[in-house]
């Protein structure tokens, strides 16, 4: 992955880190690039040098780099990622069924990088519902009561409306039918 060729964070880019409360030598690596997000895809980015300037961390599950998100330092705008994988930032500590303490979810990546990677952030709502529902999974701790209710909305199922269903012998039925009439 070319993020991993890139050279080491400026001291720009460490003293941004650090008036936003997290610490540089923490063990999720972390770059502050430009990115676009003019991207085709919602919820996606793109690297641009003149882009607006935003965090850049790698997304690790089982081992492996899958994605990278990028996100603001600001908690109303949404994180993106690069390649629509990444559902959630510490998703590995989501899917261990028998966590033995709730898992703390935080509301931003900021949130979750100040915690030094402790527990989890969600990237991406809908993927993460799937994972979710999958299989069984860690509890979830909230931040607190309202962050609770909006991880409940959040994650509840959505109805899904089945399209009519047919067959083809009701389809042959039909047109003998009108061929008749």
């Amino acid at each position: 992955m070319a993020f991993l060729a890139m050279p080491f964070p400026s001291r720009e880019e460490l003293a941004h880190l650090r008036r936003i409360g997290i610490d540089p030598g923490d063990p999720v690596p972390l770059r502050v690039l430009g990115i676009s997000e003019d991207d085709p895809a919602p919820g996606r980015f793109r690297f641009d040098e003149d882009g607006k300037p935003h965090i850049v961390a790698p997304v690790i599950q089982r081992g492996e780099w899958v994605d990278l998100v990028a996100f603001g330092s600001k908690p109303e705008r949404p994180a993106m990622t690069l390649f629509g994988v990444a559902w959630a930032l510490g998703a590995d500590a989501l899917t261990v069924p028998m966590h033995p303490e709730p898992v703390p979810v935080m509301r931003h990546p900021i949130e979750w990088l100040r915690a030094r990677g402790a527990g989890a952030c969600f990237v991406d709502w809908t993927a993460a519902r799937a994972h979710l529902s999958d299989f069984a999974h860690a509890p979830i701790e909230a931040e607190d009561l309202e962050h609770s209710a909006q991880l409940r909305r959040a994650l509840q199922p959505r109805p899904v409306r089945a399209p009519r269903i047919t067959t083809s012998a009701a389809r042959r039925r039909a047109a003998s039918r009108e061929a008749a009439a």
